[in-house]
């Protein structure tokens, strides 16, 4: 009997965290794009916040993530969702995050290619 009842407990439990992946997740290839995106638009923010401090006051960084989200057409809690999806799941988020770097090496070799010519 109290193995039964551990076996509806954990199967109740299990029911319940598979409810909160109900969201809507982003697509992994959208999905790196976006982070490489606001990850970018962060580096921007900081350099220029630097040399303006308005910069801060005006809150310029949210602007540059809205676009970023905007431009993609994705929301911010299906951003939130899916990075919590994948910060639950350590190799998803290790694949994720060397995709990640992956995006900016191409986009650096790319880059090279324009200022050379």
């Amino acid at each position: 009997m109290r193995i039964a009842i551990i076996i509806l407990l954990f199967c109740f439990s299990a029911c319940q965290t598979n409810q909160g992946t109900s969201k809507k997740l982003i697509p992994f290839d959208k999905f790196k794009i976006v982070v490489w995106q606001l990850m970018k638009a962060d580096d921007y923010y900081v350099r220029k916040a630097v040399l303006d401090s308005t910069w801060r006051l005006n809150k310029t960084n949210i602007e540059l993530y809205n676009k970023v989200f905007s431009f993609h057409k994705v929301t911010v809690n299906d951003f939130y969702s899916t990075l919590e999806y994948y910060e639950k799941r350590p190799l998803l988020f290790q694949e994720l995050m060397d995709s990640v770097e992956s995006v900016s090496k191409k986009e650096k070799i790319v880059t090279n290619i324009h200022v050379v010519k």
